[in-house]
């Protein structure tokens, strides 16, 4: 911690001491160990309502489908993954006779998930 406020120093040229440091670092430990469960938690919550909706598809189960999507929707708009989110909705919202069309909605689904994986380097 101590090395990261001398970089914030060095970068910033910050000269206080730490308790007037522009950035408490204790709080932005926590912040980024929660970001990293939280896209944890995200990730495998996702790829589990995916795996719903192939099935809910598959079964022509209308309403699980959706029910998947909006949770999926929902996750991805809290934490501003914008194109995932509208993707969602788009498969949230899709007309019961059109559910046959789900897998090809589900695999823009899918490679949206895996973009975002991809730039944050998710693994």
């Amino acid at each position: 911690m101590r090395n990261l406020f001398h970089l914030l120093v060095k970068f910033f040229g910050f000269s206080g001491d730490a308790r007037e440091a522009p950035v408490d670092l204790g709080r932005l430990q926590l912040a980024i160990g929660r970001e990293k469960e939280l896209l944890d938690l995200f990730f495998r919550l996702g790829d589990e309502k995916l795996t719903v909706m192939e099935q809910a598809c598959r079964a022509g189960r209308y309403e699980e489908w959706c029910r998947a999507a909006h949770y999926l929707k929902g996750s991805a708009a809290n934490l501003g993954m914008h194109r995932l989110t509208r993707l969602c909705q788009e498969a949230e919202t899709m007309d019961r006779l059109r559910l046959n069309a789900g897998l090809h909605m589900l695999q823009q689904i899918r490679a949206s998930l895996r973009d975002i994986k991809d730039y944050l380097g998710h693994t």
